[in-house]
């Protein structure tokens, strides 16, 4: 049986939409970036996104993540109190000022580890979980394996540099994606501008926190890893990700930030292609008792496009034809393809929307005739 494409006409389905020239053009001075859009999770812009790099105090972000587990888990409560270990006190570096022997609420050592960037803080949740911040870095890096970081490996909870410790832009984004997406309810630990904790203020050191819709998420800097920075910024109903590393300054990590993010967010906008279930065409189906059956989508797609776009995306269905009876409803048969210039083709599984019995013995014979006299039916 040949397999049928055709083309859809896109104007039919969805509003028209183009790529204007010179709207995708960006730029970054980090040496690692990758931008997603949060719902889609379309990647709008990359450089270098799979290169090892050392992620420092973005790392706390998969601290925090295992932390938000246990909680939804039940394992420990905000009110939970873990102490403060020697290791964890002597720790060097960003810390909340923790004296050793004290016992501290998780919600405070949240607070430390996401506003201050409290190594100490790190260090006390993981030896508070998991006996020892050696075995929390086995979590870690099961979770991160288990999420799709395939290209990372943490040695320890806090980003402090070590050999081997490593991720790479993608995968903290992943990350960042799964923490917004499974822990919204503690999300907002990493929109606070400053804590006080034991008459120290501790000041969120993300450059554009509370700016251009941007609501979280951390920042990182050592001297191998040069300056980094996580961004989750929300705007008209979208949110966007920015993971970006390798800044050579402060001002050049700030400058990187804000372009990516406000780039991300007027420049593109989100679009119902098709939903879920929509018949998009009809088949021919062979020996069956109907002469056709309904083709539909198997899920809804929405894609993130450029925000002035109009008329050059292309939706493609291909299956066999005709398709062989008996047919049941909901069997795979073919793929819809949507593509266009600049835009990673996207594929969605075609089904059968209904189903159809194949014909008796006698049909089939007199069929069979018909196709060896006349061709393949239409």
């Amino acid at each position: 049986m040949p397999q049928l494409a055709f083309v859809l006409a896109l104007a039919l389905v969805v509003a028209s939409f183009s790529l204007p020239r010179g709207a995708l053009a960006i730029s970054a001075s980090a040496q690692q970036v990758v931008v997603i859009d949060v719902e889609s999770t379309d990647i709008l812009f990359q450089k270098n996104s799979t290169q090892p790099m050392t992620p420092s105090s973005m790392t706390k972000v998969m601290t925090a993540y295992l932390v938000f587990n246990a909680l939804e888990r039940g394992e420990i409560s905000l009110s939970t109190e873990f102490e403060v270990s020697q290791k964890a006190a002597s720790r060097g570096g960003s810390t909340m000022l923790l004296p050793e022997g004290r016992r501290v609420t998780v919600d405070d050592l949240l607070r430390g580890l996401i506003v201050a960037s409290g190594n100490d803080a790190a260090i006390t949740l993981a030896e508070g979980l998991a006996g020892s911040e050696a075995a929390f870095a086995e979590r870690m890096n099961q979770t991160a394996q288990a999420i799709g970081m395939t290209d990372t490996n943490f040695v320890n909870a806090s980003g402090w540099p070590e050999p081997g410790h490593v991720s790479t832009a993608r995968d903290m984004a992943r990350l960042g994606l799964r923490l917004i997406n499974d822990h919204w309810a503690y999300y907002g630990y990493f929109g606070q501008e400053a804590i006080v904790y034991r008459g120290s203020t501790f000041r969120n050191r993300h450059p554009v926190l509370g700016k251009l819709g941007v609501d979280g998420i951390k920042t990182g800097r050592t001297q191998d890893g040069g300056y980094g920075v996580m961004v989750s910024a929300a705007s008209e109903g979208r949110r966007v990700l920015v993971v970006l590393n390798g800044a050579g300054t402060e001002a050049e990590r700030k400058t990187d930030a804000e372009k990516l993010t406000a780039w991300a967010l007027n420049e593109f906008s989100n679009h119902s292609l098709f939903r879920a279930g929509q018949v998009i065409a009809h088949a021919p189906v062979w020996l069956g008792t109907e002469p056709t059956i309904p083709l539909v989508t198997q899920f809804g797609l929405r894609m993130t496009l450029p925000a002035q776009a109009h008329s050059n995306l292309r939706a493609q269905v291909t299956y066999n034809s005709p398709i062989p009876a008996p047919v049941t409803a909901g069997q795979e048969v073919g793929s819809l393809i949507i593509s266009g210039p600049g835009i990673k083709p996207h594929e969605i599984p075609v089904l059968a929307g209904a189903s159809v019995d194949s014909v008796g013995r006698l049909e089939r014979v007199s069929t069979g005739i018909r196709y060896i006299v006349f061709g393949s039916p239409e």
